[in-house]
């Protein structure tokens, strides 16, 4: 294919309020694939950060607080809970003697990396003084499948766009959006005009592949599977 690219997400999405929709939709997906995965399979309750409602108030330490005290199986520090604390993406409450692990999603650069991992100490710090049994996770790294694949034509471009993401660490999952560009004829180099045009159907395409992924419709596929079919 002719063109490859890995861009960190404020590359891909400069303007800061959309940047952080697709982050979340991106967690979203992942957070959909790892509840779908056989390293929950059995789990109690798994925890996902709602994040902010439609009016922008943010839901995350009242829906996690909640979540605390109805899944955590043990008495709680009611005044720890009382005071701001850090959300994990992902939490887990698991059976019998099977350990609960929570999560932190972030893309896959130096920034996102380091952000990750100062969240996990955050959230690990947090469920310790409030008294509840997690660990930053693990079982995850064995699940199947963490990679989408999603196929579009933008006009006379043909793109791919690839989301793929991994355990890198005890509770800290990265993340990465590729696009393969492959023009279907020759062409000038595009004007700036142009290619901020391209830009934004590139960027079109990727909130449409969430989309489907996160709906499981068609145009996505997962290695190993037959691709989707595609629409009539």
């Amino acid at each position: 294919m002719g063109d490859t690219n890995c861009p960190p997400p404020e590359k891909l999405v400069p303007d800061e309020k959309e940047r952080q929709q697709v982050e979340k939709e991106i967690e979203q997906f992942i957070e959909s694939h790892f509840e779908a995965s056989p390293a929950e399979l059995g789990a109690i309750s798994v925890f996902k950060d709602p994040g902010n409602d439609s009016n922008g108030r943010n839901q995350s330490q009242q829906a996690f607080k909640t979540w605390l005290q109805t899944f955590s199986g043990v008495p709680l520090n009611q005044d720890r809970l009382s005071k701001p604390f850090s959300v994990p993406d992902i939490a887990s409450r698991r059976p019998g003697l099977q350990v609960n692990e929570f999560y932190e999603i972030k893309p896959d650069t130096h920034n996102g990396q380091r952000d990750c991992g100062q969240k996990v100490v955050e959230v690990g710090s947090f469920l310790h003084e409030v008294g509840a049994v997690f660990v930053p996770g693990l079982d995850y790294e064995i699940a199947p499948n963490k990679e989408f694949v999603f196929n579009r034509q933008v006009g006379a471009v043909e793109v791919e766009i690839r989301l793929t993401w991994r355990v890198a660490a005890p509770g800290n999952i990265w993340y990465k959006v590729c696009l393969f560009v492959k023009k279907k004829q020759e062409v000038r180099e595009p004007s700036a005009d142009n290619k901020a045009f391209l830009f934004a159907l590139i960027l079109l395409a990727v909130a449409i592949a969430l989309a489907v992924g996160l709906k499981g419709g068609r145009g996505m596929r997962f290695p190993g599977q037959i691709p989707a079919p595609s629409a009539a």
